[in-house]
């Protein structure tokens, strides 16, 4: 090996790519902090998919309430648990619904609710009550408490306001009678319809609980068929009716 090739000077090797320069100078407790918050965010987003998948929605209300069935006109939209569990249905009658399980820790609400005093707020999908109006419904041959009210600047889950920007309202107390908690349905008329501005009557409260066990005078609710199941079931009987009998040889 020549002198020349002695001389020259041997390239160092490449250096290993470590953490970014800003990362190591704020510490370990940024690296700490960008993974909790990115762990954190996975959850949230996954929690908040949750909240809006209606078979998830389903199955959290059959495991707070006691329901038959689930009604078709009944339409799951969004549901959380904030210091308690709510749920906001569309249905398909003109109503929109939310239902509250406050729990055994809350059921003091009940009080504060259910008083001509109660001016609202503090509830999800309430504004502001007017003119209530306390009495009660008979349920499956069970006397529930109900509040009557003006919902002042009424919502949907589109985010419109019903007409006039508000809707007549009730509450109803559907706690069951060995329940130390509390439960409570909101009905609220639904923006336009003949009956948007009409009072909600004892038969319309009677009609969106018969899914619910609610009393003791009470048939088992039956979930109809979707009309587009009752077109397949019917050609297919029809079709049945039409064939000829099989003959013995």
């Amino acid at each position: 090996m020549s002198e020349q090739d002695w001389n020259e000077e041997v390239a160092p090797p490449p250096k290993k790519k470590g953490l970014p320069g800003w990362l190591m100078f704020c510490g370990g407790g940024c690296l700490i902090a960008m993974i909790l918050g990115s762990i954190g965010f996975y959850f949230v987003f996954e929690a908040f998919s949750k909240s809006m998948d209606p078979e998830e929605n389903w199955a959290r209300l059959e495991e707070h309430f006691d329901i038959d069935a689930r009604p078709p006109e009944l339409d799951p939209m969004f549901s959380w648990s904030l210091g308690m569990d709510f749920w906001m249905l569309m249905d398909d009658r003109g109503y929109i619904v939310v239902i509250y399980d406050f729990g055994e820790a809350q059921a003091s609400e009940r009080d504060a609710i259910f008083s001509e005093d109660f001016k609202g707020g503090g509830l999800p999908g309430l504004n502001k009550i007017d003119d209530p109006k306390i009495g009660v419904v008979n349920v499956q041959g069970r006397e529930l408490k109900v509040v009557r009210f003006e919902n002042s600047g009424g919502f949907n889950p589109g985010g419109q306001q019903t007409a006039g920007g508000q809707g007549p309202a009730c509450f109803v107390d559907i706690t069951d009678v060995d329940d130390p908690g509390f439960q409570m349905v909101f009905l609220m008329r639904g923006p336009g319809g003949e009956d948007a501005k009409e009072e909600i009557s004892d038969e319309a409260i009677q009609d969106f609980l018969e899914p619910f066990v609610i009393g003791p005078d009470r048939e088992v609710y039956v979930a109809p068929f979707d009309s587009e199941m009752e077109d397949v079931f019917r050609a297919v009987k029809e079709t049945q009716e039409l064939a000829p009998a099989s003959t013995d040889d």
